[in-house]
């Protein structure tokens, strides 16, 4: 059975059978189309750098220097 992961480009849920997939930096990540994809592939720091900060129990830092 497939499970369901979010397409980090616009958010919409997809299955794991999607044939738009990509790995980056040891994480495989799942699109919607070839479109959210190729967005992904040109910047991907983009789109994991945020989801990185978010995982930190939704907190973010000022720099308040």
């Amino acid at each position: 059975m497939d499970t369901m992961q979010k397409d980090i480009v616009c958010g919409m849920e997809v299955t794991t059978d999607t044939p738009f997939h990509t790995e980056f930096e040891g994480e495989t990540y799942y699109f919607c189309s070839e479109h959210c994809l190729e967005k992904f592939n040109i910047e991907p720091k983009l789109f994991t750098v945020k989801k990185e900060q978010e995982d930190c129990c939704g907190l973010h830092h000022h720099d308040n220097t």
